[in-house]
């Protein structure tokens, strides 16, 4: 129900209507997807949630984690910057790492609420859920790795690199979700699987350069 004593809340309106007019003068001037566009549109949903939360009487303690499904929201619309501003281009280069992070953090989020609904799911419960948040952040890495093997601009360093936080954090997602920890033996797969897949990579680039 609405609660009318927090009529105050709709001065939060104040940096939303602000935010519509930056955003309309952005659209016009067509420069595609900028961060400015973005920051626009964050700016206007942020406020107006925040004040229709006071005016529903929202428990804040209990429902914070909305604010980090929100976060998670803003980092994948982030990932769809496409100015030629240097923030786009940026982003443009790391784009699936950017969108993998804002989704991992809004299923944290999402894990976080759900003993708000249900009493049954107490984070106690449900921790290993979280090993999801790493496995989805690991698929920005995967694709960004495809990316740079088709690239032949990009350097051998840059395949090492992701393939190796890719990895890390699938592994960690893997054991988390399942509940294992990780023992000597596992170090040693993982530290063999990524060398093993490392030179692969890095062959198959060498091979598609020479052929070319």
């Amino acid at each position: 129900m609405i609660n009318v004593q927090n009529w105050w809340a709709i001065i939060f309106w104040i940096p939303a209507i602000s935010s519509f007019g930056n955003v309309l003068k952005e659209i016009r001037l067509r420069k595609g997807f900028s961060f400015v566009l973005v920051s626009g549109i964050s700016g206007i949903i942020l406020p107006i949630v925040i004040s229709i939360g006071f005016f529903i009487g929202t428990n804040w303690f209990l429902y914070a984690p909305i604010f980090v499904i929100i976060s998670g929201l803003i980092l994948i619309q982030t990932g769809f910057v496409d100015s030629r501003e240097p923030v786009g281009e940026f982003f443009q280069n790391v784009k699936p790492w950017v969108i993998s992070i804002g989704l991992s953090v809004a299923v944290i989020g999402v894990i976080l609420l759900l003993p708000s609904f249900n009493s049954e799911l107490n984070l106690i419960r449900i921790s290993h859920w979280f090993g999801l948040s790493f496995i989805i952040c690991s698929f920005g890495g995967i694709y960004t790795l495809f990316q740079r093997i088709k690239d032949q601009k990009s350097s051998h360093l840059s395949i090492i690199i992701n393939l190796f936080f890719s990895m890390t954090l699938l592994f960690m997602g893997i054991f988390v979700f399942f509940k294992r920890s990780l023992d000597f033996s596992g170090g040693i797969i993982f530290i063999g699987l990524f060398l093993v897949l490392a030179i692969f990579l890095i062959k198959k680039k060498s091979t598609k350069k020479k052929s070319q």
